[in-house]
């Protein structure tokens, strides 16, 4: 719920920006976008980190390889 909170304001006033010709409520919406994404990002790993998560295990081999291609 958070992360939507703080990730649609900032779409939709870029979209109402676009929409509008007003370039600089764009400009300034795509800014607080990337800067709620990286500390989103950041906040996740610090997360991770602190409570010692283990790396995901798989049963299969074969799905393990997928995944791992993909990504």
């Amino acid at each position: 719920m958070a992360i939507s909170s703080a990730l649609m304001p900032p779409v939709c006033t870029a979209g109402f920006g676009i929409a509008t010709g007003q370039w600089s409520f764009v400009g300034g919406a795509l800014d607080l976008y990337m800067v709620n994404c990286v500390f989103i990002g950041l906040a996740t790993v610090i997360g991770i980190c602190v409570l010692r998560l283990k790396r995901h295990g798989f049963a299969d081999t074969k799905v393990e390889m997928r995944v791992n291609k993909c990504g």
